[in-house]
């Protein structure tokens, strides 16, 4: 039977060693529903995971050329990792609305911005969700921290801040924002 360490292996050649969809399945698997468990991740994904592995596997794909073409390499892994992404998006957002609404508002910053930016975007809320929306993030590494001139700041990956920004209507048409009085 196949061992934890075989998923892995395999999850890694999918996705082509990418490091930004390797990042986002780990911090996927990290959080809820999987706690860690890489079987838990592959029961629910492996037959995706397999799919993809039969289609890679297709020798029809490059039958035409004797050529590598790395243009079709690099739009389906770019693809793969999209769609990988986005369903993470969508699963996040079921977890945590919040968090989804703070990935969404910060995707329009170009340039990475300190924390306090970030909570700025949701301050309406409670601060403990406001924490608790940002440490999610975090730790499904869906943002990226840098720094820049002895601070900290935080940025996503453009990719991920292009699906959230294409979310961002949405997003802000259904999370109901509550108004804080002064």
């Amino acid at each position: 039977t196949p061992t934890e360490e075989d998923y892995l292996q395999r999850i890694i050649a999918i996705y082509e060693g990418h490091p930004l969809a390797l990042q986002v399945i780990a911090g996927e698997m990290s959080d809820a529903p999987f706690y860690g468990s890489i079987l838990a991740y592959w029961a629910e994904y492996g037959e995706e995971i397999e799919r993809v592995e039969v289609m890679k596997a297709d020798p029809q794909l490059e039958a035409r050329t004797d050529q590598p073409r790395l243009d079709r390499y690099t739009v389906r892994l770019k693809d793969l990792v999209k769609q990988r992404v986005e369903k993470t998006f969508q699963r996040l957002y079921a977890a945590n609305s919040i968090a989804g609404l703070l990935l969404c508002k910060n995707a329009v910053a170009r340039i990475p911005t300190e924390r306090k930016a970030w909570l700025f975007q949701i301050r309406t809320f409670p601060i403990e969700a406001q924490e608790a929306a940002f440490e999610l993030l975090q730790r499904r590494f869906l943002i990226n921290a840098v720094q820049q001139n002895d601070r900290v700041k935080y940025q996503l990956h453009s990719l991920i801040r292009r699906i959230a920004l294409d979310a961002l209507p949405q997003v802000e048409e259904i999370v109901q924002v509550p108004v804080k009085s002064l």
